[in-house]
């Protein structure tokens, strides 16, 4: 009886191994070329051209695989240039990637800004119904073209960092004459000017410190103001601020720079952005405070437009509202067979 089970056991898997069908393999079903280029392994060398490949497997899409591996043959050439700061390459790369693949799917040709496009190879693979695609490209770049580039690039750079140096100057002039938003101003474009220019010799460094010695200085106090508010009539004198620069002789009006107000609970109708008068007080009327309630809070703070990437002074108010809720209008629009659009407010 053994034997007879054992025979049909072996039987069973027998006929399982012989219908189940093995994993499909990767399958070439397509390529631009009989044979895959020398070049793709062995770039081309020459005295007069430069040669750089880009590569791109296993992409989903043809046109993907041709932007990407030309993204990657542009890297190489922009990291030749020796630029490393991000901003600056990223504007660099994009710039090459994008003209070359207008020119490729216009064309089938590129050639800009000296680049040019010597070939493009690709293959189209399809494993278990999906398909990929492989893409090549040989981009040649002329030796005298580049090293033009370079030294144009070297120039650019030079005169950015003359504009810079002068910008700053004038930064310096205002911080004397005493209107630190000026100052601030000027340092903040001679700042902007200098992203991404390499090698600064410490140009760009030593403005930061102009500035960040300013602003750590800069201080902002909240005046007397009322305690408490009506919805519909708000507040009855404005929210006052003064702005100062501490310096060593003790505190000086920050005039002309602008201040920022905004509700952090509760919410109104404000002044949301006034500048500092010579006194340095800056004045925001509350006109209108929407809900009754017990805490209402404005944040004023010293304004980011005049130079980003700091940590602004800030001051809160708080105060109390009375009276009836102020209903808030929602535009709406209705079609009106016949009629055309009716506005209504909710």
């Amino acid at each position: 009886m053994w034997k007879k089970s054992a025979i049909l056991v072996i039987g069973s898997l027998l006929f399982l191994a012989a219908d189940a069908e093995p994993a499909s393999a990767p399958r070439l079903i397509y390529r631009s070329q009989k044979k895959r280029p020398k070049w793709i392994v062995k770039p081309p060398k020459d005295k007069k051209n430069l040669y750089f490949v880009g590569t791109r497997t296993g992409a989903e899409s043809l046109n993907q695989a041709k932007r990407e591996a030309v993204d990657n043959a542009v890297k190489e050439i922009v990291e030749y240039f020796g630029i490393k700061a991000e901003t600056r390459y990223q504007a660099k790369a994009s710039y090459y990637s994008t003209q070359i693949m207008d020119q490729i799917e216009t064309k089938g040709e590129a050639r800009v800004a000296g680049i040019s496009l010597e070939e493009m190879y690709y293959e189209e693979w399809i494993e278990e119904g999906a398909r990929t695609y492989n893409v090549f490209v040989l981009l040649q770049y002329p030796r005298a073209e580049l090293e033009k580039e370079k030294k144009r690039l070297k120039e650019e750079e030079a005169r950015k960092k003359r504009e810079a140096i002068a910008i700053a100057e004038e930064g310096d002039k205002e911080r004397e004459a005493g209107d630190l938003a000026d100052a601030l101003s000027y340092y903040g474009k001679a700042i902007k000017l200098l992203e991404g220019v390499e090698s600064g010799g410490g140009i760009g460094e030593k403005i930061q410190e102009k500035a960040g010695a300013l602003l750590r200085r800069l201080g902002l106090e909240a005046l007397e103001y009322d305690k408490e508010g009506e919805t519909s009539k708000g507040l009855k004198r404005p929210l006052r601020v003064k702005a100062f620069y501490q310096g060593k002789r003790g505190r000086m009006p920050l005039k002309h720079f602008p201040v920022e107000f905004e509700f952090k609970k509760g919410s109104g109708l404000l002044d949301k952005k006034v500048y500092t008068n010579k006194a340095g007080v800056a004045e925001s009327s509350v006109r209108r405070i929407n809900r009754p309630q017990a805490v209402n809070i404005v944040e004023a703070r010293l304004s980011q437009e005049v130079i980003s990437d700091f940590a602004p002074a800030k001051v809160v108010f708080q105060f109390r509202s009375k009276g009836e809720p102020i209903p808030l209008f929602v535009k709406a629009y209705f079609l009106n067979f016949g009629q055309g659009l009716s506005l209504i407010h909710i």
